[in-house]
């Protein structure tokens, strides 16, 4: 859900200015990076163990997934500080 709610914004950030434009990378660096990729950690109460548990090349996809999306949000949130 949080790579779906990413890639929302992304395209989001594609059509907008201004404040909307800042709300919109940050909720997408938030849900990549900082909700989907520590989930998908596959250690402890992460759900990244159960997924990695059940199917590996599901895991490595989303984790993949997720540090692309973060790496590309970083780069253009970056001028916000």
């Amino acid at each position: 859900t949080n790579l779906v709610l990413s890639a929302i914004f992304l395209g989001v950030t594609t059509l907008s200015t201004g404040a909307l434009l800042t709300i919109a990378l940050l909720s997408g660096l938030i849900n990549a990076f900082f909700i989907a990729f520590f989930n998908l950690i596959p250690f402890g109460i992460f759900d990244g163990q159960k997924v990695f548990g059940w199917n590996k090349t599901v895991w490595a996809v989303a984790f993949l997934l997720s540090l692309a999306l973060a790496a590309y949000n970083f780069s253009r949130v970056g001028w916000l500080f």
